[in-house]
């Protein structure tokens, strides 16, 4: 599932631009003649129970699986956006590379040990021509070990999300007055049928200090796949906390903390899944 959160994550990072001393407009739109690095760590806690059981259990059991069970999982990636000159009929290239991505499994000891069986995401790139609509236009993926069945799915998913994040309306926060901000998105999902997510935002001005805006978010999401054999209702809560270089015109930092619940159901069984989950994004401009 982390590549799903990956993508879901993918879409919610975004830039900021001033608009006077007592505003700032919020556009997460992609835009020509970036080139930024992020690193982000996100900090898992799922607690999972089966709420029925169709047989979901014993095959569990036989692969060494036992339910109820607590997992506390760090993903720590660092990937990079790279978008080139607009072109006379508004369109530019872009490029988003994964430069390293690891997934451990954190153990009541502290010690982390790796997740096996995660695709090899080093080296992947995507590439792609936005339109002056925010299409996403001539999609390719290179990606170091990950076979050729995935590459199709995979460059589906970065597609849509990287189309979708184009086309998200700016929004105009001020001190002391809460912004609400409501995206519709669909995700394509390896694997599964498409993920319908909606957010709900609020985005609230707190101060802005030598350069740098501080912007409280909170947020309520809910998403879904309604059909298929893997069928999935989910809802949470969250908020955090932006800090942007209004000169830059970078989110140098975003700190965040999720609660939600989902429930899945799948021909063996019910299963529900309460996370909790922390992430944290320090973001700069690539060194050349």
């Amino acid at each position: 599932m982390t590549l799903r959160w990956f993508a879901v994550a993918t879409v919610l990072s975004g830039a900021v631009f001033a608009h006077g001393a007592e505003t700032v407009d919020l556009d997460y739109r992609l835009r020509a003649d970036r080139d930024l690095t992020v690193d982000q760590v996100q900090e898992n806690v799922t607690a999972i129970r089966v709420i029925e059981d169709r047989g979901l259990v014993a095959k569990a059991a036989s692969n060494g699986s036992r339910f109820p069970g607590t997992y506390h999982v760090v993903n720590r990636q660092r990937f990079r956006y790279t978008t080139g000159a607009a072109q006379p009929d508004g369109s530019f290239p872009a490029t988003l590379s994964i430069l390293s991505r690891r997934v451990n499994l954190r153990l009541a000891s502290g010690e982390e040990q790796a997740v096996t069986g995660q695709p090899d995401m080093d080296n992947f790139v995507f590439k792609a021509v936005i339109d002056p609509q925010g299409r996403v236009l001539q999609p390719s993926v290179e990606a170091g070990g990950v076979d050729a069945g995935n590459h199709e799915a995979i460059k589906a998913v970065m597609a849509s999300v990287l189309e979708q994040a184009t086309r998200i309306e700016p929004l105009r926060v001020e001190q002391g007055q809460a912004a609400q901000q409501v995206v519709n998105m669909k995700l394509p999902l390896p694997g599964l049928t498409e993920l319908d997510l909606r957010i709900t935002a609020s985005n609230r001005l707190i101060a802005i200090t030598d350069g740098v805006a501080k912007v409280e978010m909170v947020y309520v999401m809910e998403f879904g796949i309604p059909q298929g054999p893997v069928r999935l209702t989910a809802s949470g809560t969250g908020g955090g906390t932006l800090l942007y270089d209004i000169a830059g015109r970078m989110a140098r930092s975003i700190e965040s903390n999720t609660l939600m619940t989902i429930v899945a159901e799948v021909p063996d069984g019910t299963l529900e899944f309460q996370m909790n989950t922390r992430q944290t994004q320090q973001m700069q401009d690539a060194v050349r």
